[in-house]
C-alpha cells in the first residue's frame, strides 16, 4: 500500500514565511523546512483536521528543537506570527493541500466498513440457512432434521476403534502385556522389520517374548534386541544360538568383526 504524500512547493525554502521563521529562531531556512515537513506529516497521520492546538503538548517543541537557538517565543505563537498557523490554531491552507487525500481516506474507510458489514451479513445468513435445513445454494435439505433428531435423542456411546492389525501387532501386544505401557511403534518397526522379513515371524516373535521376559522395562530397547538377536533362547531349551546371530551384549562392530574374521574395522 503506497504511503500518503503532501504537496510541497519548491519555493518553500525561500518563502517569506520560512525566512521570517528562520530569523525568529536563529536558524537556517533548511531547518525550518525540515520542521514543517515533520509537522505536516504528523498531522496527516494523527491530526487530520490540521489543528495544532489538538496536538500533544510536546510535539511542536520536539519537532522544532533543532531549529531553536535561544528563542523565547513559543513554537505555537511563532507559527501564527509568520502565518503558517491561522488564528484558530489550524495549519494555513490545510484543506487545499491535503483535502483530496483525506477525503479519499474517508471513502476508503467507508468502503471497507460496508464490505465488512456485508460479509458479516452473508455469514449470518448462511448460518441461518443451515440452521433451517438449507444448503449453501439455498435448497432445502430433507435429511438434516432426521439427523439432528437422532443426535439429540440418542445418547453418545464412547468408542475407541481398535488399531488396524499389522505384522507389528503381536510385537506391540507382547510389550504391552509385559510392561503395561505402549512402546514407540516407529522404533519397533525400524528394528524389527528387517528381522521379521529375514528370519520369519515365528522365530523373531519367540525371541522377542523371551527378550521381554528377561529384561527390565527400563533396559528394554528394540535396538538392543536387534543387535543381540539369536541369543534369547527359550528358558530351558537346549541347542545353541544361530552362529549368524550376535552374541549377548555384543555390539554391532564386534558382531561384524567376528563374522568377517577380524577384517572389519571402524
Amino acid at each position: 500500500m503506497p504511503r500518503p504524500w503532501i504537496k510541497i512547493e519548491p519555493a518553500i525554502v525561500q518563502h517569506p514565511k520560512t525566512r521570517q521563521l528562520a530569523k525568529l529562531w536563529g536558524c537556517h531556512s533548511y531547518h525550518v523546512v525540515g520542521f514543517l515537513v515533520a509537522l505536516w506529516g504528523y498531522c496527516l497521520e494523527y491530526q487530520e483536521d490540521g489543528n495544532v492546538d489538538g496536538l500533544p503538548p510536546d510535539v511542536l517543541d520536539e519537532f522544532a528543537a533543532p531549529c531553536l537557538n535561544g528563542a523565547h517565543q513559543s513554537v505555537r505563537d511563532a507559527l501564527q506570527e509568520v502565518g503558517f498557523v491561522d488564528a484558530g490554531g489550524r495549519l494555513h491552507d490545510w484543506d487545499e493541500y491535503t483535502g483530496e487525500l483525506i477525503e479519499r481516506r474517508r471513502r476508503d474507510r467507508e468502503r471497507k466498513r460496508l464490505a465488512r458489514r456485508s460479509g458479516r451479513q452473508e455469514s449470518t445468513q448462511a448460518v441461518r440457512r443451515t440452521e433451517r435445513g438449507h444448503g449453501a445454494d439455498g435448497r432445502r435439505t430433507s435429511r438434516r432434521r432426521v439427523e439432528q433428531s437422532r443426535v439429540e435423542t440418542t445418547p453418545p456411546t464412547p468408542s475407541s476403534p481398535a488399531p488396524r492389525a499389522t505384522w507389528l501387532t503381536p510385537y506391540f501386544d507382547a510389550w504391552v502385556a509385559k510392561y503395561g505401557g505402549k512402546p514407540a511403534a516407529g522404533a519397533l518397526a525400524r528394528y524389527l522389520k528387517p528381522l521379521h522379513g529375514e528370519r520369519g515371524s515365528e522365530k523373531v516373535l519367540t525371541h522377542w517374548r523371551n527378550y521381554l521376559a528377561s529384561t527390565e522395562a527400563r533396559f528394554a530397547s528394540p535396538a538392543r534386541f536387534a543387535a543381540t538377536f539369536g541369543s534369547w533362547a527359550e528358558p530351558g531349551a537346549s541347542g545353541k544360538p544361530d552362529p549368524s546371530d550376535p552374541l549377548p551384549g555384543e555390539s554391532p562392530d564386534e558382531y561384524l568383526g567376528r563374522q568377517t574374521g577380524g577384517a572389519y574395522r571402524v
